[in-house]
Protein backbone atom coordinates (compact mmCIF):
# COMPACT_ATOMS: atom_id res chain seq x y z
CA UNK A 1 0.00 0.00 0.00
CA UNK A 2 1.01 3.63 -0.64
CA UNK A 3 2.33 5.90 2.13
CA UNK A 4 1.64 9.18 0.48
CA UNK A 5 1.83 12.19 1.71
CA UNK A 6 -0.18 15.95 1.30
CA UNK A 7 1.45 18.77 1.80
CA UNK A 8 -0.35 22.35 1.90
CA UNK A 9 0.69 25.93 1.64
CA UNK A 10 -1.22 28.76 3.13
CA UNK A 11 -0.76 32.49 1.91
CA UNK A 12 -0.57 34.86 3.14
CA UNK A 13 0.91 33.26 6.40
CA UNK A 14 -0.28 35.01 8.72
CA UNK A 15 -3.55 36.45 10.25
CA UNK A 16 -6.06 37.31 7.40
CA UNK A 17 -9.00 39.88 7.46
CA UNK A 18 -12.79 39.64 6.10
CA UNK A 19 -12.43 40.73 2.85
CA UNK A 20 -8.66 39.33 2.16
CA UNK A 21 -7.79 36.86 -0.89
CA UNK A 22 -6.73 33.19 1.01
CA UNK A 23 -4.82 30.96 -1.51
CA UNK A 24 -4.26 27.48 -1.21
CA UNK A 25 -1.20 25.10 -2.55
CA UNK A 26 -1.14 21.70 -1.67
CA UNK A 27 1.65 18.66 -3.52
CA UNK A 28 0.98 15.32 -3.49
CA UNK A 29 4.20 13.06 -2.62
CA UNK A 30 5.35 9.36 -2.77
CA UNK A 31 6.60 7.77 0.47
CA UNK A 32 9.98 8.94 -0.61
CA UNK A 33 9.28 12.33 -0.97
CA UNK A 34 9.00 12.73 -4.85
CA UNK A 35 6.71 15.15 -6.30
CA UNK A 36 3.53 13.87 -8.55
CA UNK A 37 2.54 16.19 -11.26
CA UNK A 38 0.05 14.01 -12.73
CA UNK A 39 -3.20 14.03 -11.42
CA UNK A 40 -5.67 16.07 -9.08
CA UNK A 41 -6.32 17.15 -5.40
CA UNK A 42 -9.46 17.58 -4.61
CA UNK A 43 -10.41 20.01 -1.56
CA UNK A 44 -13.35 21.72 0.27
CA UNK A 45 -13.43 24.69 2.51
CA UNK A 46 -15.49 24.40 5.58
CA UNK A 47 -16.42 26.88 8.60
CA UNK A 48 -16.97 25.71 11.98
CA UNK A 49 -14.85 22.69 11.20
CA UNK A 50 -17.61 21.26 9.80
CA UNK A 51 -19.54 23.13 7.56
CA UNK A 52 -18.86 22.93 3.98
CA UNK A 53 -18.88 26.03 2.16
CA UNK A 54 -16.85 25.58 -1.09
CA UNK A 55 -15.16 23.07 -2.96
CA UNK A 56 -12.78 22.17 -6.20
CA UNK A 57 -9.93 20.37 -7.22
CA UNK A 58 -6.42 21.17 -8.47
CA UNK A 59 -3.91 20.20 -11.16
CA UNK A 60 -1.33 18.69 -9.80
CA UNK A 61 0.80 18.79 -13.31
CA UNK A 62 0.79 22.27 -13.21
CA UNK A 63 3.09 22.24 -10.29
CA UNK A 64 1.58 25.33 -8.33
CA UNK A 65 -1.95 25.51 -9.06
CA UNK A 66 -3.98 26.85 -5.72
CA UNK A 67 -7.90 27.02 -4.58
CA UNK A 68 -8.79 30.85 -3.75
CA UNK A 69 -11.20 31.97 -1.13
CA UNK A 70 -12.34 35.50 0.53
CA UNK A 71 -13.84 35.27 3.66
CA UNK A 72 -16.55 37.66 4.78
CA UNK A 73 -17.11 37.13 8.40
CA UNK A 74 -14.45 36.70 11.18
CA UNK A 75 -14.04 32.47 12.12
CA UNK A 76 -11.31 29.91 11.38
CA UNK A 77 -11.20 28.68 7.57
CA UNK A 78 -10.14 25.22 7.35
CA UNK A 79 -9.36 23.36 3.81
CA UNK A 80 -9.01 19.54 3.01
CA UNK A 81 -7.22 18.36 0.28
CA UNK A 82 -7.12 14.41 -0.58
CA UNK A 83 -6.49 12.45 -3.74
CA UNK A 84 -8.94 10.63 -5.98
CA UNK A 85 -9.10 7.66 -3.46
CA UNK A 86 -9.94 9.94 -0.44
CA UNK A 87 -7.39 7.33 1.19
CA UNK A 88 -4.33 10.25 1.43
CA UNK A 89 -5.91 13.83 3.58
CA UNK A 90 -4.47 16.60 4.89
CA UNK A 91 -6.17 20.30 6.45
CA UNK A 92 -5.33 23.14 8.11
CA UNK A 93 -6.74 26.53 8.94
CA UNK A 94 -6.57 29.90 8.90
CA UNK A 95 -7.70 32.52 11.37
CA UNK A 96 -9.92 35.47 10.14
CA UNK A 97 -10.05 38.24 12.16
CA UNK A 98 -9.69 36.06 15.55
CA UNK A 99 -10.29 38.64 18.13
CA UNK A 100 -13.73 39.25 16.72
CA UNK A 101 -14.46 36.19 17.14
CA UNK A 102 -17.63 36.44 19.80
CA UNK A 103 -19.27 33.54 21.64
CA UNK A 104 -23.15 32.94 21.63
CA UNK A 105 -22.78 31.82 24.99
CA UNK A 106 -24.10 33.87 27.68
CA UNK A 107 -23.65 34.20 31.01
CA UNK A 108 -26.59 33.03 33.36
CA UNK A 109 -27.32 35.92 35.75
CA UNK A 110 -27.18 33.20 38.81
CA UNK A 111 -23.88 31.34 37.55
CA UNK A 112 -22.29 31.20 40.25
CA UNK A 113 -24.88 30.89 42.78
CA UNK A 114 -25.64 27.48 40.65
CA UNK A 115 -22.41 26.43 41.50
CA UNK A 116 -21.90 27.33 44.96
CA UNK A 117 -24.98 25.73 45.57
CA UNK A 118 -23.60 22.80 44.80
CA UNK A 119 -19.99 23.16 46.20
CA UNK A 120 -20.91 24.18 49.28
CA UNK A 121 -21.97 20.89 51.04
CA UNK A 122 -18.76 19.27 49.49
CA UNK A 123 -16.89 21.95 51.05
CA UNK A 124 -18.07 21.35 54.60
CA UNK A 125 -17.06 18.14 54.52
CA UNK A 126 -13.60 16.94 55.60
CA UNK A 127 -11.57 15.56 52.40
CA UNK A 128 -10.48 11.77 54.81
CA UNK A 129 -7.95 11.07 52.28
CA UNK A 130 -6.50 7.62 51.70
CA UNK A 131 -3.05 7.52 50.44
CA UNK A 132 -1.17 4.30 49.18
CA UNK A 133 2.00 4.36 48.18
CA UNK A 134 2.78 2.90 45.06
CA UNK A 135 5.56 0.43 45.59
CA UNK A 136 9.43 0.84 44.46
CA UNK A 137 8.07 4.80 43.14
CA UNK A 138 10.56 7.12 42.10
CA UNK A 139 9.75 9.92 42.88
CA UNK A 140 7.34 8.92 45.85
CA UNK A 141 3.58 8.28 44.12
CA UNK A 142 0.78 7.56 45.90
CA UNK A 143 -2.66 6.36 44.99
CA UNK A 144 -5.23 8.63 46.38
CA UNK A 145 -8.85 8.70 47.61
CA UNK A 146 -11.09 11.77 48.99
CA UNK A 147 -14.18 11.77 50.25
CA UNK A 148 -16.61 14.09 47.81
CA UNK A 149 -20.15 13.80 48.85
CA UNK A 150 -23.03 12.91 46.18
CA UNK A 151 -20.06 11.61 43.97
CA UNK A 152 -17.65 9.41 43.08
CA UNK A 153 -15.07 9.83 45.21
CA UNK A 154 -12.02 12.47 44.34
CA UNK A 155 -9.39 9.43 42.96
CA UNK A 156 -5.68 10.14 41.38
CA UNK A 157 -2.37 9.43 41.53
CA UNK A 158 0.00 12.56 43.74
CA UNK A 159 2.94 12.46 43.19
CA UNK A 160 5.64 14.32 45.54
CA UNK A 161 9.00 15.98 44.45
CA UNK A 162 12.16 15.21 46.11
CA UNK A 163 12.93 18.59 47.14
CA UNK A 164 9.41 18.57 49.68
CA UNK A 165 11.61 17.09 51.88
CA UNK A 166 13.92 20.68 52.53
CA UNK A 167 11.76 22.45 51.41
CA UNK A 168 7.81 23.79 50.35
CA UNK A 169 6.60 23.48 46.48
CA UNK A 170 4.60 24.81 43.92
CA UNK A 171 1.51 22.39 42.90
CA UNK A 172 0.11 21.51 39.70
CA UNK A 173 -3.19 19.38 39.16
CA UNK A 174 -3.44 17.55 35.79
CA UNK A 175 -6.64 16.81 34.25
CA UNK A 176 -7.27 13.96 31.61
CA UNK A 177 -9.23 14.06 28.21
CA UNK A 178 -12.02 11.93 27.51
CA UNK A 179 -12.34 8.41 27.87
CA UNK A 180 -12.26 6.20 31.14
CA UNK A 181 -8.98 5.24 32.27
CA UNK A 182 -6.54 5.52 35.43
CA UNK A 183 -4.88 8.48 36.45
CA UNK A 184 -1.44 8.29 34.95
CA UNK A 185 2.13 9.05 35.26
CA UNK A 186 3.04 10.56 31.98
CA UNK A 187 3.57 13.99 32.37
CA UNK A 188 4.62 14.76 36.08
CA UNK A 189 8.56 13.69 35.70
CA UNK A 190 9.23 17.59 34.24
CA UNK A 191 7.16 19.11 36.84
CA UNK A 192 8.26 16.47 39.56
CA UNK A 193 11.98 17.73 38.69
CA UNK A 194 11.69 21.32 39.00
CA UNK A 195 9.92 20.83 42.79
CA UNK A 196 6.52 20.44 42.54
CA UNK A 197 4.19 18.01 44.06
CA UNK A 198 1.62 16.87 41.51
CA UNK A 199 -1.93 15.62 41.37
CA UNK A 200 -2.82 13.97 38.22
CA UNK A 201 -6.84 13.34 38.69
CA UNK A 202 -8.92 10.79 37.44
CA UNK A 203 -11.85 12.49 35.37
CA UNK A 204 -14.71 9.67 36.89
CA UNK A 205 -13.73 8.86 40.52
CA UNK A 206 -12.70 5.06 39.56
CA UNK A 207 -10.02 3.21 41.12
CA UNK A 208 -6.34 3.49 39.47
CA UNK A 209 -3.37 1.83 38.68
CA UNK A 210 -5.33 -1.69 36.86
CA UNK A 211 -4.81 -3.71 33.94
CA UNK A 212 -5.82 -1.39 30.61
CA UNK A 213 -9.28 -4.24 29.93
CA UNK A 214 -10.51 -3.04 33.90
CA UNK A 215 -11.57 0.66 32.59
CA UNK A 216 -13.59 -0.97 29.26
CA UNK A 217 -15.58 -3.26 32.35
CA UNK A 218 -18.10 0.26 32.76
CA UNK A 219 -21.08 0.08 31.06
CA UNK A 220 -22.33 3.39 32.76
CA UNK A 221 -19.98 5.78 31.14
CA UNK A 222 -21.28 4.59 27.75
CA UNK A 223 -21.80 7.75 25.49
CA UNK A 224 -21.01 10.07 29.08
CA UNK A 225 -20.27 12.69 27.38
CA UNK A 226 -23.57 13.36 26.18
CA UNK A 227 -25.74 12.52 28.89
CA UNK A 228 -27.87 15.01 30.28
CA UNK A 229 -28.06 17.82 27.89
CA UNK A 230 -31.61 17.47 26.84
CA UNK A 231 -32.80 16.08 30.22
CA UNK A 232 -34.35 19.20 31.35
CA UNK A 233 -32.59 19.53 34.28
CA UNK A 234 -28.99 20.53 34.77
CA UNK A 235 -28.32 18.31 37.96
CA UNK A 236 -28.25 15.38 34.97
CA UNK A 237 -25.52 16.79 33.06
CA UNK A 238 -22.77 14.65 33.48
CA UNK A 239 -20.08 17.16 33.97
CA UNK A 240 -21.44 17.95 36.69
CA UNK A 241 -19.69 16.15 39.29
CA UNK A 242 -16.61 15.81 36.84
CA UNK A 243 -16.36 19.55 37.11
CA UNK A 244 -16.84 19.36 41.32
CA UNK A 245 -14.23 16.60 42.01
CA UNK A 246 -11.98 19.09 39.93
CA UNK A 247 -12.47 21.59 42.83
CA UNK A 248 -12.34 19.32 45.27
CA UNK A 249 -9.08 18.27 43.62
CA UNK A 250 -7.82 21.76 44.80
CA UNK A 251 -9.09 20.92 48.39
CA UNK A 252 -7.05 17.87 48.18
CA UNK A 253 -3.66 19.40 46.84
CA UNK A 254 -3.77 22.51 49.00
CA UNK A 255 -4.05 20.94 52.41
CA UNK A 256 -0.45 19.00 51.48
CA UNK A 257 1.78 19.96 54.20
CA UNK A 258 4.62 19.57 50.90
CA UNK A 259 2.36 23.03 49.30
CA UNK A 260 4.17 26.50 49.17
CA UNK A 261 0.60 28.49 49.80
CA UNK A 262 1.05 30.29 46.92
CA UNK A 263 1.62 28.63 43.22
CA UNK A 264 -1.16 26.24 42.08
CA UNK A 265 -1.35 25.37 38.61
CA UNK A 266 -4.44 23.63 36.91
CA UNK A 267 -3.22 22.27 33.37
CA UNK A 268 -5.36 19.78 31.34
CA UNK A 269 -6.30 19.20 27.64
CA UNK A 270 -9.51 18.77 25.67
CA UNK A 271 -11.56 17.72 28.63
CA UNK A 272 -9.24 17.79 31.03
CA UNK A 273 -8.72 21.68 29.60
CA UNK A 274 -12.71 21.98 30.42
CA UNK A 275 -12.17 20.51 33.91
CA UNK A 276 -8.54 22.67 34.56
CA UNK A 277 -10.88 26.24 33.61
CA UNK A 278 -14.09 24.74 35.74
CA UNK A 279 -11.82 24.55 38.77
CA UNK A 280 -9.65 28.21 37.89
CA UNK A 281 -13.19 29.69 37.57
CA UNK A 282 -14.34 29.55 40.96
CA UNK A 283 -11.46 28.98 43.02
CA UNK A 284 -9.19 31.79 43.65
CA UNK A 285 -6.19 30.00 44.87
CA UNK A 286 -5.26 28.79 41.37
CA UNK A 287 -2.36 31.35 40.30
CA UNK A 288 -1.98 30.32 37.12
CA UNK A 289 -3.56 27.52 34.06
CA UNK A 290 -2.30 25.87 30.82
CA UNK A 291 -4.51 24.56 28.13
CA UNK A 292 -4.61 22.83 24.84
CA UNK A 293 -7.67 22.39 22.62
CA UNK A 294 -10.05 22.81 25.14
CA UNK A 295 -13.41 20.92 25.22
CA UNK A 296 -16.99 22.71 25.96
CA UNK A 297 -15.99 26.20 24.29
CA UNK A 298 -18.91 28.16 22.87
CA UNK A 299 -21.12 24.89 23.03
CA UNK A 300 -24.59 26.65 21.97
CA UNK A 301 -21.85 27.03 18.15
CA UNK A 302 -21.50 23.00 18.35
CA UNK A 303 -18.44 22.80 20.65
CA UNK A 304 -17.25 19.34 21.81
CA UNK A 305 -19.14 16.96 23.47
CA UNK A 306 -22.30 18.80 21.32
CA UNK A 307 -20.15 19.26 17.78
CA UNK A 308 -23.19 20.77 16.08
CA UNK A 309 -24.83 17.00 16.68
CA UNK A 310 -27.99 18.62 18.74
CA UNK A 311 -29.78 21.58 16.54
CA UNK A 312 -31.41 22.85 19.90
CA UNK A 313 -30.14 22.82 23.23
CA UNK A 314 -31.95 24.29 26.50
CA UNK A 315 -30.06 27.58 27.85
CA UNK A 316 -28.97 25.35 31.27
CA UNK A 317 -26.22 24.73 28.90
CA UNK A 318 -24.96 27.74 29.54
CA UNK A 319 -23.74 26.49 33.40
CA UNK A 320 -21.27 24.46 31.98
CA UNK A 321 -19.68 26.60 29.20
CA UNK A 322 -16.04 27.09 29.42
CA UNK A 323 -16.64 30.54 28.08
CA UNK A 324 -18.02 30.99 31.17
CA UNK A 325 -15.49 29.93 33.63
CA UNK A 326 -12.88 32.11 31.34
CA UNK A 327 -15.28 35.25 31.95
CA UNK A 328 -14.64 34.25 36.17
CA UNK A 329 -10.62 34.11 35.44
CA UNK A 330 -8.49 36.81 35.92
CA UNK A 331 -4.58 34.95 36.55
CA UNK A 332 -1.95 33.91 33.97
CA UNK A 333 -3.53 32.06 31.46
CA UNK A 334 -2.19 29.66 28.04
CA UNK A 335 -4.20 28.56 25.48
CA UNK A 336 -3.29 26.49 22.92
CA UNK A 337 -5.16 26.03 19.20
CA UNK A 338 -5.24 23.72 17.20
CA UNK A 339 -6.48 25.34 14.03
CA UNK A 340 -7.22 22.11 11.64
CA UNK A 341 -8.78 20.51 15.58
CA UNK A 342 -12.36 18.89 14.04
CA UNK A 343 -13.32 17.73 17.42
CA UNK A 344 -12.81 20.68 19.68
CA UNK A 345 -14.02 23.25 16.98
CA UNK A 346 -11.13 26.19 17.02
CA UNK A 347 -13.65 29.34 16.64
CA UNK A 348 -15.40 28.05 20.02
CA UNK A 349 -12.03 28.48 21.42
CA UNK A 350 -11.11 31.57 20.11
CA UNK A 351 -14.62 32.75 21.36
CA UNK A 352 -13.50 31.57 24.85
CA UNK A 353 -9.18 33.56 24.73
CA UNK A 354 -11.58 36.49 24.00
CA UNK A 355 -13.97 35.99 26.94
CA UNK A 356 -10.87 35.62 29.15
CA UNK A 357 -10.51 38.02 31.94
CA UNK A 358 -6.63 37.85 32.63
CA UNK A 359 -3.94 38.05 31.13
CA UNK A 360 -3.76 35.40 28.06
CA UNK A 361 -1.23 34.01 25.98
CA UNK A 362 -2.69 32.81 22.81
CA UNK A 363 -0.42 29.63 20.79
CA UNK A 364 -2.30 28.60 17.40
CA UNK A 365 -1.04 25.97 14.72
CA UNK A 366 -1.92 25.72 10.94
CA UNK A 367 -1.48 22.40 10.91
CA UNK A 368 -2.66 21.27 14.40
CA UNK A 369 -5.37 19.18 14.50
CA UNK A 370 -7.16 17.27 17.59
CA UNK A 371 -3.72 16.21 19.15
CA UNK A 372 -1.24 17.13 22.26
CA UNK A 373 2.33 16.34 22.49
CA UNK A 374 5.37 16.04 24.41
CA UNK A 375 6.61 19.28 22.81
CA UNK A 376 3.01 21.16 23.47
CA UNK A 377 2.90 19.63 26.98
CA UNK A 378 6.47 20.94 27.80
CA UNK A 379 5.41 24.31 26.26
CA UNK A 380 2.81 24.64 28.82
CA UNK A 381 4.86 23.83 31.23
CA UNK A 382 7.50 26.22 30.67
CA UNK A 383 4.59 29.09 30.55
CA UNK A 384 3.55 27.64 34.12
CA UNK A 385 7.12 27.39 35.43
CA UNK A 386 7.51 30.85 34.59
CA UNK A 387 4.70 32.24 36.68
CA UNK A 388 6.06 30.59 39.65
CA UNK A 389 6.31 33.40 42.83
CA UNK A 390 8.87 32.97 45.15
CA UNK A 391 8.70 34.35 48.35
Amino acid sequence: MKNDSISIFVFPYQTVHCGDTIRFSAQLKSENSQQYYEGKLFWTIYRDSRNAIASGEIELSTGLDYAEYIPDRPGVIQIQFSDRTAMTVARIGVPVDPEKIMPKALMPSDFNLFWECHWMPISHTPLNPELRKIPGSRPELFDVSVDCIESAPLRGILGVSPRAKTEKCPALLLFHGAGVRSARTEYMFNPLMDGCIVFDVNAHGIDNCQAPEFYSGFPEFDNYPMRGWLSGNPEKVYFLHMFLRARRAIDFITSRKEWDGKNLFVRGASQGAWQALAAAGFDRRVSALAVSIPAGADILSGGWPICGSIKELPEYVNYFDAVNFARNIHIPGYVGIGLADTTCNPDGIYALCNSYAGPLTVASNFRRQHTLTVEDFQTEWNFLHKTINIR
